[in-house]
């Protein structure tokens, strides 16, 4: 039995379709297991022991999180060849203990085919489906597997996989041929097979699904789908923050008022998942352009979403992004301090550093943990310490700014205090 139930959604209307194959996508790509995954097995042998659900472990193995069962204590990890591994020994080579693997190597237990015909991995723990007459709710995967994916159920009903056709029933009899509604198409999760159509009737399926999104000032972290829709399409919220779509132009946005046409970041393109539109920009930014600082001895570098650097080492060196990562390019210049360098200098000539001073500029001096993280809105580059505190431009000090404000909009970060980038 699954126990974590907690983020399961429910709905009142129809929702777009979310497959969990875009859930592992969401706004970055997730090819790589993180270590925040949970993974739900079902159709395990010892079954009582090994199927339900496995958490991140905090151990790392062949580059791969190890998970462990919630109640049990067996282990699911991956060997140095690439197959994942269910055992009830050590976490090693060894085969002692091992139970069920994949038969071909992936970066996920989902990804890859295990050894049994009915053994399954997902990370899909329930599903919602919006229809009349008495089956409307979520349907929980509890273990059980029917030709090789996970079943759902809710009381006496059932929602499960025929190989024979490539498609998923809604019945009371699990595995049978007749059905209430057949998905119109094959999918690898009910939740992406186009729809399920009988007798004029649709039913949509929205996958058990949060948004994790890696973006530089504050809006960071899980959006949770909680059932509210927008323009019959989910709507993600995280505290006062929403993710939501509009009908009037196809796009996502985010902002801290539903359904405003006003955002601080809208997609590049409409699509039929908040994940899937090729990027966030305003003033031709991209969201996640810059989201980490890099601070040594020699050197300061930013890296940008795709893993690259852009670093300077000699005092007044500028660095600009790539235009193939960015579309522009925005110039900064670096201002040496006799330990190193540093990327801000603040009104009153200090600089400002994350150890316990925020945004006073009381520091004269950079360390490991003096860097910031650039973020972009309306055309205005802005600054945030890891502290999570903003640099703006919109209190009421008296400050010089060069080429460029550095600020962002009053309403996204409140008000802080003003700093000024030197030798733009």
């Amino acid at each position: 039995m699954i126990t974590n139930r907690s983020a399961l959604c429910t709905v009142a209307t129809a929702v777009t379709l979310l497959t969990a194959s875009q859930a592992r996508a969401a706004v970055e790509s997730q090819e790589v297991l993180t270590p925040t995954d949970t993974v739900l097995l079902g159709g395990m042998p010892y079954t009582s022991s090994t199927d339900g659900e496995y958490l991140f472990s905090g151990e790392v193995y062949q580059g791969a999180p190890v998970y462990v069962h919630a109640t049990s204590g067996w282990s699911l990890y991956r060997r140095a060849n690439g197959k994942w591994h269910l055992d009830f020994d050590d976490i090693s080579e060894d085969w002692a203990g091992t139970v069920a693997y994949t038969t071909d190597s992936a970066q996920t237990p989902w990804d890859a085919t295990w050894s049994g015909a009915n053994q399954v991995a997902t990370r899909v723990a329930g599903v919602y489906m919006e229809i009349q007459h008495g089956m409307s709710g979520t349907y929980l995967f509890e273990g059980t597997t029917h030709d090789g994916m996970p079943v759902y159920t809710r009381g006496d009903k059932f929602i499960y996989y025929r190989s024979a056709n490539d498609r998923w029933y809604v019945y009371d009899q699990l595995g049978s041929s007749t059905a209430w509604f057949i998905s119109d198409a094959g999918c690898s999760s009910p939740g992406g097979c186009g729809g399920f159509s009988t007798n004029d009737y649709e039913v949509v399926i929205t996958s058990d699904v949060e948004l994790e999104l890696e973006i530089a000032h504050g809006m960071a972290g899980t959006f949770t789908f909680d059932g509210t829709v927008s323009d019959d399409e989910p709507v993600y919220q995280r505290a006062d923050k929403f993710i939501y779509n509009r009908d009037a132009n196809d796009r996502w946005y985010i902002y801290d008022v539903l359904a405003s046409t006003t955002a601080w970041f809208r997609s590049d393109a409409g699509c039929d998942s908040a994940w899937n539109c090729d990027g966030y920009s305003t003033a031709q930014y991209d969201i996640s352009l810059l989201h980490g600082g890099i601070v040594s001895s020699t050197s300061v570098a930013l890296e940008t979403k795709f893993g690259t650097y852009v670093k300077v080492n000699n005092a007044g060196d500028t660095f600009s992004a790539d235009t193939t990562s960015t579309g522009t390019k925005k110039t900064f210049e670096l201002i040496e301090l006799s330990t190193g360098y540093t990327l801000l200098r603040a009104h009153n000539g200090n600089f400002v550093c994350e150890s316990g001073d925020a945004l006073e500029a009381t520091r004269n001096q950079p360390d490991e943990d003096c860097y910031f993280t650039a973020f972009y809105i309306d055309d205005k580059v802005a600054f945030m310490a890891p502290s999570g505190e903003y640099i703006d431009a919109n209190g009421t000090k008296n400050v010089l700014f060069t080429d460029i404000d550095v600020r962002a909009n009053q309403t996204s970060i409140g008000g802080h205090e003003k700093f000024t980038l030197v030798n733009m």
